[in-house]
């Protein structure tokens, strides 16, 4: 019959129960929810998906899951590591250092980009003329400080 949930949830309506006022993560308390509703109600999956306000695909993957992995994956949620950093550690490291020297300090916006489009020009010029033994002109120095300045403000 379709609706109908086939699933055998391990721990008691009373253990779901206590977990779900424990959670504080709401993804992680609706996963819980749905053990829940299916364990003490028995609740069919369109219906949880509605009340969590979830596709039902959504609650079947959860479900899905809790029948290979159990419960303790379900409480785990991981956190993406986002997107990578425009301006490098090291420069970011400089400019901490910088900035904990009071009697040096900055001006405003426009003085830690100027700052920073040194450094970094400063940084690629040493890297450069020491692993591709390539001197720098002026002209070259001067293209490559907008290009970086430009990347950072992006």
């Amino acid at each position: 019959m379709a609706g109908i949930t086939r699933i055998e949830i391990k721990e008691s309506a009373e253990e779901l129960e206590a977990l779900l006022r424990q959670q504080r993560n709401a993804r992680i308390k609706e996963r819980v929810q749905a053990l829940y509703m299916i364990k003490a109600q028995g609740t069919s999956v369109c219906a949880i998906a509605k009340i969590l306000g979830k596709h039902r695909s959504t609650v079947q993957r959860w479900l899905a899951e809790y029948r290979e992995t159990g419960i303790e994956t379900m409480l785990e949620f991981g956190v993406s590591p986002g997107r990578t950093r425009v301006i490098p550690n090291w420069a970011v490291e400089s400019l901490k250092k910088q900035l904990e020297q009071p009697e040096i300090g900055f001006a405003g916006y426009k003085q830690i980009q100027h700052w920073l489009g040194t450094i970094a020009l400063i940084r690629q010029q040493q890297f450069i003329s020491t692993q591709l033994f390539i001197s720098w002109g002026y002209y070259d120095s001067d293209k490559m400080t907008d290009r970086f300045l430009s990347l950072m403000l992006v």
